[in-house]
């Protein structure tokens, strides 16, 4: 599984390749598609990340 952290990486190249000179339409909104779906993932392991912390720090009380 890849981190937030890695597809945050994704993103900003996929955003890069969608934005280059030249690039067909179709092209570009294929990759922002795959940004939007990549974004939406890293964010939501960002919040399964918070509530195993929370569900630890319970645990630990």
């Amino acid at each position: 599984m890849q981190t937030a952290e890695q597809l945050d990486v994704y993103v900003e190249e996929y955003l890069a390749l969608a934005t280059e000179q030249g690039i067909s339409i179709r092209r570009a909104k294929a990759l922002i598609g795959i940004c939007r779906s990549w974004m939406i993932l890293a964010e939501q392991l960002r919040r399964l990340t918070q509530i195993e912390e929370e569900e630890k720090r319970r645990r630990a009380a």
